[in-house]
């Protein structure tokens, strides 16, 4: 199991990743978390249960939505969205989603949240674990 998360008060940019500051803990070498790319990877083959959630007060009115993308694709079961206003604070929580990877896909499947519009994030939470 990999959990990650981020505790400081952190400026998004629109259309950008979701940062990772801290690893709560990784208890296996099925998964890793870069720093750089700010990704959860699945480095083995199998079938993982990935899901996070996060707190995050955006800078402009409408609709605002944090999305888990496998590999750079979005997953559309993976996806939380709110019509906010300027300023309030929202808690998004992804649904966890099961990813299957295969042999030849293993250590290259990155997975990574993004936030669709400009704000803050004040906490984040997201895990991967092996189911089998």
């Amino acid at each position: 199991m990999l959990e990650v998360g981020n505790t400081t008060s952190t400026a998004v940019a629109a259309n950008g990743k979701i940062p990772f500051t801290t690893v709560f803990f990784n208890t296996n070498n099925k998964t890793s978390f870069d720093s750089v790319n700010n990704s959860l990877n699945i480095r083995r083959p199998g079938i993982y249960n990935v899901g996070g959630s996060f707190v995050f007060t955006p800078t402009a009115a409408g609709t605002v939505s944090i999305s888990m993308q496998v590999s750079g694709a979005t997953s559309p079961t993976a996806v939380a969205t709110f019509t906010a206003d300027a300023g309030s604070t929202y808690t998004f929580n992804i649904p966890s989603k099961y990813i299957r990877t295969v042999a030849s896909a293993a250590g290259s499947v990155p997975i990574t949240f993004v936030a669709s519009a400009a704000g803050t994030l004040t906490s984040a939470n997201a895990f991967v674990y092996k189911v089998c």
